[in-house]
């Protein structure tokens, strides 16, 4: 399948990309709430 920066995909690699993309969203997730935190 195609991705909009990485251009085709297997299964294999969507299934590695969307488990790296989501843990980095929780990371700005605990970024923001340690600012937020004063």
């Amino acid at each position: 399948m195609p991705h909009p920066g990485f251009n085709m995909l297997n299964l294999s690699q969507w299934i590695s990309f969307i488990g790296w993309h989501e843990r980095r969203h929780i990371e700005q997730i605990k970024e923001v709430k340690e600012k937020l935190e004063w």
